[in-house]
């Protein structure tokens, strides 16, 4: 399994979360995700095997929002 952090721009509340919860979990290999829109932040922990992170930006941004890999530590 591997961990992409992102920056997510325009999200509004709780139900934004919601709606990039249910596209990233009808992946296949995704396991976990972390969104916070208070942050504007997503962790998503997945199978690079079954599911790129090209893939995952995708389909944040096909949900109606922006998503760039975060700045490091």
């Amino acid at each position: 399994m591997k961990a992409i952090n992102l920056t997510i721009r325009g999200m509004r509340g709780a139900d934004c979360v919601e709606r990039i919860h249910r596209a990233l979990e009808r992946l296949p290999g995704v396991g976990l995700s972390d969104i916070s829109w208070e942050r504007g932040t997503a962790r998503i922990v997945f199978d690079p095997d079954e599911v790129s992170e090209a893939k995952l930006r995708a389909t944040i941004e096909y949900a109606g929002y922006s998503a760039e890999p975060a700045p490091g530590p």
